[in-house]
């Protein structure tokens, strides 16, 4: 990471989601990445307290674990709402496209659509962070059973798109159970057990396909209001 960016980030303790924090040292243009709704205070008061210029409020997806914060925290600190064109979501002030930049300061935030995990995920790349939502995990993958996940797509976009970037880039997953951070594109090209060693299609979906996962305890109020970007 070059050495004029922040980095920080936070941990929702009932749904294990990190939100990142990236600002720019010299002019503080700042992005937040996945803000959850009870946590706005926490993100409020670091921005003041370093006295950040918050230029993006940026989600990756439509969440079903828990609310985003997005909505709360523009109202208290009025800033831009981005969000993925293919989300069907109501007041963004944004929506982007695949390959679309938002520029924080001298950094390019790229957007990268990859679906999977549902029909309308992106990924966030900044600098040498590649920002992978529920797509990428550390040592796994996110689940594919609802919203219109796809294993084809989750499968296609991991190997064909953020494991073509550099093997030293850094991978920032929105989960992780395990109480890792982070890992790398060559990391988990090796080491992730429903990807790695050139799993095929095949391979894959039987892994997923057999997770018999529990359906998130907030989806049913989460999805509503994150469709309104955390609006009640």
């Amino acid at each position: 990471m070059n050495n004029w960016l922040y980095f920080e980030y936070f941990i929702d303790n009932e749904s294990k989601t990190y939100t990142y924090i990236i600002s720019d040292t010299a002019s503080k243009e700042t992005c937040i990445i996945d803000p959850v709704l009870e946590n706005v205070d926490k993100y409020v008061n670091q921005i003041k307290h370093i006295w950040w210029n918050l230029k993006y409020i940026l989600d990756t997806h439509v969440h079903a674990d828990h609310i985003t914060g997005s909505s709360a925290l523009k109202k208290r600190l009025w800033w831009i709402i981005g969000l993925w064109e293919k989300n069907q979501v109501l007041w963004a002030d944004i929506f982007l496209k695949d390959n679309e930049k938002l520029r924080l300061w001298e950094t390019d935030i790229l957007t990268l659509s990859t679906p999977g995990h549902t029909k309308g995920c992106v990924s966030y790349i900044i600098d040498d962070m590649i920002f992978t939502w529920d797509l990428l995990f550390i040592n796994g993958t996110g689940r594919t059973d609802f919203q219109w996940g796809s294993n084809e797509e989750m499968y296609s976009n991991i190997t064909q798109r953020i494991f073509q970037f550099p093997g030293d880039y850094k991978i920032f997953p929105w989960h992780d159970y395990n109480g890792n951070l982070s890992s790398t594109v060559q990391k988990e090209k090796c080491n992730n057990q429903r990807i790695w060693n050139n799993k095929s299609i095949e391979e894959f979906s039987q892994i997923m396909d057999s997770l018999n996962l529990p359906y998130p305890k907030k989806i049913d109020i989460a999805l509503p209001r994150n469709l309104k970007c955390g609006r009640e």
